[in-house]
């Protein structure tokens, strides 16, 4: 039993409970070394105080940013002024890092979310003059066959270009084909990798202006080998309205492996600029 005048004095059960954790959280701690009881009875009773809860709340605090419990440990063995300053500013920093890392994860579940409903109200049998704004994107080196040993290693750089600058989190991956090419059979003319949103920070080398105008517009539903169809309907087109157009697209898949399981349920928007 508690001594009989102690105030504001808990057992285990009452101070995990007012801390909102189980008791084998604070026997565990005891354990460790990092939170003791107060004191421990004759009987083996623990004794937790009011006074050890805000302890507590900041022990807490950085075990949920995942502060390991031996930094934890370091800190409260040489606690000071200083060393609060020092963990806590060190903590502040990782947990800013940690939310513009939530934040663009946010966006990115925005966008793909916005982007998969459009899809579904598209009718991919219609071709359509589009406006389109201006878009920086983060375009790799040209690749001229897709030969592996020539794709892969561009490929890899420019995935390590996307990661280094967080960008493969908030925005997806589309193409730049000389469509041209394309319908002349030739499947592996110049062909580039963008990044949809090219971030501050991306080599000046890798910058590409994805210009702001009207664009003609295609959808393409079906896997990717069978993409020459909707480029013969957008040549067509181009014919009839005589329209000058520029030698390249862009690529954007809208639905594919990661919404579809059929390739052939895949939708792919073809957007070729129109010289004005």
């Amino acid at each position: 039993m508690l001594e009989k005048n102690m105030k504001w004095t808990f057992t285990t059960g009452e101070f995990a409970k007012l801390c909102g954790v189980s008791k084998q959280t604070l026997l565990y701690y005891d354990r460790v070394g990092i939170f003791q009881p107060e004191r421990v009875l004759e009987n083996g009773y623990r004794v937790y105080t009011y006074l050890q809860f805000e302890t507590f709340n900041v022990i807490a605090t950085l075990r949920e940013m995942g502060t390991p419990i031996q930094e934890i440990k370091s800190y409260l063995d040489r606690r000071s002024p200083e060393e609060f300053i020092r963990l806590f500013a060190q903590q502040k920093r990782e947990l800013e890092e940690t939310l513009q890392n939530m934040e663009r994860i946010h966006r990115m579940m925005e966008s793909k979310i916005a982007t998969t409903q459009d899809a579904l109200q598209v009718d991919e049998t219609k071709i359509l003059l589009e406006k389109q704004p201006e878009r920086r994107l983060a375009l790799s080196r040209p690749m001229q066959n897709w030969e592996e040993q020539e794709y892969l290693p561009i490929l890899t750089e420019y995935l390590s270009i996307c990661n280094r600058n967080n960008r493969m989190q908030s925005y997806s991956i589309g193409t730049v084909v000389r469509w041209k090419a394309l319908l002349d059979g030739n499947v592996t003319d110049c062909t580039y990798y963008f990044c949809s949103q090219a971030s501050e920070d991306t080599p000046p080398s890798f910058l590409h202006c994805r210009p702001a105008g009207t664009y003609v517009v295609a959808y393409h539903k079906g896997d990717y080998d069978s993409m020459t169809e909707a480029y013969e309907r957008l040549a067509a087109y181009i014919r009839h309205h005589q329209l000058s157009i520029v030698p390249y697209s862009y690529e954007d898949d809208l639905l594919d492996e990661i919404t579809n399981q059929d390739s052939q349920e895949y939708l792919t928007k073809i957007s070729i600029p129109i010289l004005e």
